[in-house]
């Protein structure tokens, strides 16, 4: 009588959460908002926050993420243990490797078409590996509001003169301007010309695209800028293309004018910032600057490399291990 009584008392109602299942829902619910919250940082850093669709975009990258990428968005509380944070590593989401052999598939014809945007170093890259041990260190080293790194005892002011430096990526003189609606009829043809039905460009997509088409014009110059933007000279912790940069990309014949190296050096600094402020787990930012900086300043005398020479076209076989 007892156990039927009780089947007709719980009859309807919900069953009992657990307090394990309640940390779990817990969990997952501060894990979407800490990534609502890292995304929608990563979006102002990029001065491209625009109205009610970027929070839409960031809820639909948010779904398709499988339930281990969404763990890994918990909040993680900072350790005081000094040993424990030196063990710390930077997990980015590009493969250097994959982007320079991205590039060197190209036809000659592309590659011409990248050297008139300005983009020539690229071409010429050797590095295939970042070391994120070191990129650990350089990351806690530097001062991005100072502008400036500690190595080993000294205090060296770091510059965009510096970014063009190691990476060969030049400013031409124009602001890399956000200005625009996503709603242009111009900005509408190109997206869907990329997005061919989906709602978002995963990252690798836009390498197929860019390798896939035939022709050299107008929409590989701007496929294959926002894949240099997107994967080497500013990359997030999106695995999806910002689209936003459709708009300093519209005129893709003045593509080389814009001041693509002062935007990738402040982009640096405003990822290194959030990452310091928020101990976020993920950074963006061209982390394969910092440690090409800290090898050309450091480590060049014993390594006998030529200083006249690029440092992005010369550090390839002098890969650091992981």
């Amino acid at each position: 009588m007892m156990g039927k009584n009780s089947d007709e008392h719980n009859k309807g109602k919900e069953p009992k959460t657990t307090k394990d299942q309640s940390k779990m829902v817990i969990g997952r619910k501060a894990s979407y908002f800490n990534y609502l919250k890292i995304k929608g940082d990563e979006m102002k850093q990029q001065k491209i926050v625009e109205k009610m669709d970027t929070k839409k975009e960031i809820v639909d990258m948010w779904q398709q993420l499988d339930a281990t990428h969404k763990a890994k968005y918990e909040p993680k509380r900072p350790s005081t243990n000094a040993s424990n944070k030196s063990c710390l590593k930077i997990a980015t989401r590009r493969s250097l490797k994959d982007v320079n052999d991205t590039i060197n598939v190209l036809s000659d014809e592309k590659k011409a078409a990248i050297q008139e945007m300005g983009f020539v170093s690229l071409l010429k890259m050797k590095c295939g590996k970042l070391s994120h041990s070191m990129c650990r260190f350089l990351v806690d080293k530097l001062n991005p509001s100072e502008s400036s790194i500690l190595l080993h005892g000294k205090t060296l002011k770091i510059s965009v003169d510096d970014f063009v430096l190691i990476m060969g990526v030049k400013d031409g003189g124009e602001e890399v301007d956000f200005t625009g609606s996503m709603d242009e009829q111009q900005i509408v043809k190109v997206r869907n010309s990329f997005l061919v039905g989906k709602k978002l460009l995963k990252n690798k997509e836009l390498k197929q695209i860019i390798v896939g088409t035939e022709e050299a014009g107008d929409f590989f110059k701007v496929g294959f800028a926002m894949f240099a933007i997107c994967t080497l000279l500013c990359p997030t912790t999106f695995v999806y293309v910002n689209l936003k940069y459709l708009l300093p990309l519209r005129d893709s014949k003045a593509i080389s004018r814009k001041n693509w190296a002062s935007y990738s050096f402040q982009f640096l600094l405003d990822s290194v910032r959030s990452l310091k402020e928020n101990n976020q787990v993920y950074i963006g930012g061209c982390l394969l600057f910092l440690q090409l900086f800290y090898l050309d300043a450091i480590a060049h005398d014993s390594l006998l490399v030529d200083r006249s020479v690029l440092p992005l076209t010369v550090w390839g076989k002098y890969r650091p291990k992981k």
